[in-house]
């Protein structure tokens, strides 16, 4: 039982010991946080450990092998250009765990190293045996057959040859821009008693993985070179009455991370065009060679991109992973998930109801368990419907074979009221955005296109519908993730 005790308070019962106050934190320590940017690696190195499960059939796991360096590219594009973009800027910025901007940059190319080191390793050590297991085959230069050279020879000189176009680079011939994410051949020449460099482009047009008839390379298998190896054993082709003294694999990645000022902004359709252009030529966050690459090459590529031996990432490996994704196409059904189909909701089969049945209640649709064409179909009926009036929208990133462009554009032309806010400010999918978002303006849907400072990610649908008892409002939600 507790007592009173002479005003001093209220007595403790036998046995229970009297708490003393504890500090409170200070939440500005920096071992309460974790880097965002490491974290952020770690993450990706999650994904890797897929890649190396063996529990996921084995074209899932190349798959996995490609959304990594996809990741890392993009890492390096936005989070890693940021920090650059500081550092060059001796900003003095602390991130919440104690870091300034140098050691972040250094902890992060550490990291990111090492899992580029592991992604090699996951390729040459067991996924690249582990498809030849399976019949897929990957042949290095020296494992060529004469049959093979030949066949490669011709395949060059009809479909390589006649999209490659040399560059020289010397005094008289200004560094050619080299696009974000591009593979380049850095070719060392001798010519007329002087050394001249070149650099040849490998465009993305060209399939990564050339497949060879079986009739050559001699068995049954699915067998594939690459493109850089061809590229590589038949560049001198590209010039005539020179000695070729070197050919040496680089990428670049650029800073593609958009900012826009809100006091520059008076038009973001205009200001973001503006800045899509100039990030053609955003500074490089990470060179990426060959281990075999000499000094002197490496140092006129630092000496012409501008930048610091820090940024560049020297592997004996291949590069360029997420072209891996290609390989997923192959027809090997047994090597690949289980093809998963989703529910539907409503098809083009019940458009007539879906009004009808919205009216009665709500209903959830979690994707992807069950279709998006449900969304769809919604939409579809909108369009078609004669008792709505109005429809308006938010779009955020909109696929080259998505529908509803061509639904919206469709309820216009009936003469619906369509309104769409376009998220011109969703990355890497800036300039479609802004290509789909003239298309609708020509056809008299009213566009809008965000804030300045916000992303609109949310997914709206707002359907409005004249019926008997009035107005009546229909909208599909969505949080967007």
């Amino acid at each position: 039982m507790m007592r009173a005790s002479g005003g001093s308070g209220v007595e403790q019962p036998p046995g229970v010991l009297e708490r003393t106050a504890e500090p409170a934190p200070d939440l500005t320590d920096p071992h309460f946080y974790i880097n965002r940017e490491l974290s952020w690696l770690e993450f990706n190195q999650r994904v890797l450990l897929q890649a190396l499960d063996p529990a996921h059939p084995l074209l899932e796991r190349v798959k996995f092998l490609s959304i990594v360096a996809t990741n890392l590219d993009e890492f390096f594009m936005v989070r890693v250009a940021t920090l650059l973009r500081k550092y060059r800027a001796d900003s003095l910025d602390v991130s919440p765990d104690g870091l300034d901007t140098e050691q972040q940059l250094a902890a992060i190319r550490e990291r990111a190293s090492g899992i580029m080191q592991e992604m090699s390793g996951c390729w040459n050590d067991v996924l690249q045996p582990e498809l030849a297991r399976h019949d897929i085959v990957f042949l290095e230069r020296a494992e060529w057959s004469d049959a093979v050279r030949g066949w490669l020879r011709t395949y060059f000189l009809e479909n390589v040859q006649p999209v490659l176009t040399p560059l020289a680079f010397d005094p008289g011939h200004p560094f050619p821009y080299i696009s974000n994410l591009s593979m380049n051949l850095a070719v060392v020449v001798r010519h007329d008693g002087r050394t001249r460099f070149a650099r040849v482009k490998l465009p993305d047009l060209l399939p990564r993985f050339i497949q060879l008839p079986s009739e050559v390379s001699g068995q049954p298998k699915e067998t594939f070179v690459f493109l850089e190896d061809v590229a590589r054993e038949h560049v001198g082709m590209l010039f005539p009455g020179a000695r070729l003294q070197g050919v040496h694999l680089f990428r670049i990645v650029r800073d593609t991370d958009m900012v826009i000022q809100e006091d520059e902004a008076d038009d973001l359709l205009e200001s973001v065009d503006r800045t899509l252009k100039e990030l053609r030529y955003g500074a490089l966050s990470q060179l990426v060679v060959e281990s075999s690459m000499p000094h002197r090459v490496l140092n006129i590529l630092l000496e012409n991109f501008e930048i610091d031996d820090d940024v560049v990432e020297r592997t004996p490996s291949r590069m360029g992973y997420g072209h891996w994704w290609d390989l997923a196409r192959l027809p090997r059904p047994k090597l690949k998930d289980a093809p998963f189909s989703p529910r539907p909701l409503w098809s083009d089969e019940n458009l007539d109801s879906i009004f009808d049945e919205v009216r009665e209640r709500d209903h959830l649709v979690h994707h992807p368990f069950d279709s998006f064409a449900s969304v769809e179909a919604f939409l579809r009926a909108a369009v078609r419907d004669p008792q709505v009036i109005a429809i308006k929208m938010t779009l955020y990133r909109i696929g080259s074979n998505s529908p509803l462009v061509d639904m919206l554009i469709e309820a216009a032309e009936a003469g619906k009221q369509v309104a769409v806010l376009v998220e011109l400010k969703a990355r890497f999918d800036e300039r479609n955005n802004i290509v789909w978002a003239h298309r609708m303006e020509a056809a008299g849907i009213h566009v809008v296109y965000g804030l300045v400072n916000l992303k609109t990610h949310c997914k709206l649908c707002l359907v409005v519908r004249k019926e008997l008892e009035g107005i009546v409002r229909g909208a599909p939600r969505g949080a967007g993730h």
